[in-house]
């Protein structure tokens, strides 16, 4: 399907004067690519994988111009089926900016928070050779890309901006409580049963078109249990 893809929209046949949004998937996941207007560059939301093979990663091999940046990378939360993919992204593209969940634009992100637990798991994988599952290889490699690019990893954290010419990126979630600390708390220490429930959302705005992505942010659990962070808390903000 990329093949197919590229050989209608190869490098530099794109209308860089649009917003172009791609969808990757279904495998490990599904991933979300921007190709940003006026070779701004691309952002990539989340990963994807099938079989070996990333889908964000060849597609951006396919179509990404050789001076337009991955300008953003974005995390929305530490699941298997959105992080497989990530540390190669990391490692090829070397994005401007990464971005992960955060309880304030200005607090500590969920990689700061997590520091010691990361660190534990990198010597682990080192020292035993133990494969790490997609959500925490993707953690250990964002934390290590974050100390050879101190003041890069992003805060994803309702009201966090980031303009790219035509197109600004607002941050709709996480939005702060002690609900969301709690989750953020769980997720540092390993636990990512409730990472849903912290998942980032974003919203692009081009012109008078909105494109909303939301991670797995959740309305309701299991249980019929509203989740105090998700989908609800943010329509009572952004309606």
């Amino acid at each position: 399907m990329i093949a197919e893809l590229s050989s209608v929209l190869g490098k530099g046949e794109l209308d860089r004067s649009l917003l172009h949004v791609f969808v990757a998937g279904p495998g490990t996941g599904e991933g979300v690519l921007v190709a940003l207007p006026d070779t701004k560059g691309w952002i990539a939301v989340d990963g994807c994988k099938v079989g070996a093979e990333g889908c964000l990663d060849s597609l951006l091999l396919e179509m990404k111009g050789e001076d337009e940046p991955l300008a953003l990378l974005v995390l929305t939360h530490p699941h298997e089926d959105h992080a497989a993919g990530i540390p190669e992204l990391l490692e090829r593209y070397q994005p401007t900016e990464v971005l992960v969940t955060a309880d304030s634009p200005v607090g500590k992100n969920l990689v700061e928070q997590a520091g010691g637990w990361l660190t534990a798991q990198k010597h682990a994988a080192t020292d035993a050779g133990l494969t790490l599952k997609h959500a925490t290889a993707a953690l250990v490699a964002i934390a290590s890309w974050a100390d050879a690019n101190p003041g890069r990893l992003v805060a994803g954290a309702d009201g966090t901006t980031r303009n790219y010419g035509r197109v600004e990126l607002a941050v709709r979630a996480s939005q702060a409580g002690p609900h969301l600390s709690s989750v953020l708390g769980e997720i540092a220490e390993g636990n990512r049963a409730r990472a849903n429930e912290a998942s980032v959302v974003l919203e692009l705005v081009f012109g008078k078109t909105r494109v909303v992505l939301g991670g797995d942010m959740p309305c309701k659990r299991p249980d019929g249990t509203k989740v105090p962070t998700g989908w609800d808390a943010v329509l009572g903000v952004y309606p």
